[in-house]
């Protein structure tokens, strides 16, 4: 199999039998402050949806959706994680690389 550098952005890796696609998400080297804009925006993205499964939830069942509001606990200390590296490296004017990718297994 072919590394993220040798595969374009846009294409995915697929496994052998197709069970499992991998997609270049995030790739570079950044400012600090590009490198907030783009990871904490993400988080928030993913806690303000399972703020929003859990009203839901809320809503319908009369329940919080204990799935959600653990994620929700999670990603809040990954955004503090996060904001403390992203700070350190802007106090060392350094620059940060990111590598992300999605993984999409079909099960």
């Amino acid at each position: 199999m072919e590394t993220p550098d040798q595969r374009n952005a846009n294409q995915a890796a697929v496994d052998a039998d197709n069970s499992q696609h991998v997609f270049d998400f995030i790739r570079g080297i950044f400012a600090p402050s590009d490198a907030q804009d783009i990871i904490l925006s993400l988080i928030q993205d993913k806690i303000q949806y399972h703020q929003r499964r859990n009203f839901s939830a809320m809503e319908t069942l009369g329940k919080q959706d204990e799935h959600s509001t653990r994620r929700i606990d999670e990603l809040k200390k990954i955004r503090e994680e996060v904001y403390e590296l992203i700070r350190d490296a802007d106090t060392k004017g350094v620059r940060l690389h990111i590598d992300s990718q999605i993984r999409i297994s079909v099960c």
